[in-house]
């Protein structure tokens, strides 16, 4: 199907010039570009959910290609899905797409809130831990810590955290190494709000 015609009839071309756009309506395909650290946890034949701009209607696609080059700038690299027959059928080619990459991971590991987190400009992470002196009394110590996925507003901790520690959420910015704290749990924080 010829999609744009890019010249007149009698105009003269030089070698290389477009003179047709063409679309092959049973290749369409949709381009993401995904950031790097995705790249050890996708593969081939994921399923993919697809929206239409402005539209709330959903389409499956298969990811059918994985470019495994990354884009130095922008830290990505490029995977190409295909869409189910009706978004096709639906949309305009070259429109924006919206795609959800539902990634299954058998991997367990600790998290934390992303408010919990402290970016410095040097590029170190932290969060701020309780601990508890000889008088079990808790104040509050800091920790390096190295990350790694994200998701639902929880950040993955893949260095410097250990199981049971307790982390600091709010007033976080404003603490001092060793500084006294009093811990609140979310539903006495929340009661504590409403008074």
């Amino acid at each position: 199907m010829v999609a744009q015609r890019h010249v007149a009839a009698g105009e003269w071309l030089n070698p290389g010039d477009t003179v047709y756009q063409l679309v092959d309506l049973e290749q369409v395909y949709a381009d993401f570009y995904l950031p790097e650290k995705a790249s050890r946890i996708i593969n081939n034949d994921l399923s993919v959910e697809l929206h239409i701009a402005g539209s709330d209607q959903s389409f499956s696609g298969k990811l059918t290609e994985i470019v495994r080059v990354a884009d130095i700038p922008s830290r990505t690299f490029l995977v190409r899905v295909q869409p189910e027959q009706a978004l096709v059928e639906q949309a305009i080619i070259g429109a924006p797409l919206t795609g959800l990459f539902r990634i299954e991971l058998a991997e367990q590991g600790l998290v934390v809130p992303r408010d919990a987190l402290l970016r410095y400009p040097d590029g170190r992470i932290a969060i701020w831990v309780i601990n508890r002196d000889q008088e079990n009394s808790p104040y509050a110590e800091q920790h390096i810590v190295e990350i790694g996925r994200s998701f639902d507003g929880l950040i993955e901790i893949v260095s410097g955290l250990k199981e049971g520690d307790i982390v600091v959420v709010k007033g976080n910015e404003a603490l001092q190494p060793e500084q006294p704290v009093e811990i609140i749990d979310a539903d006495e924080a929340s009661a504590e709000a409403s008074n």
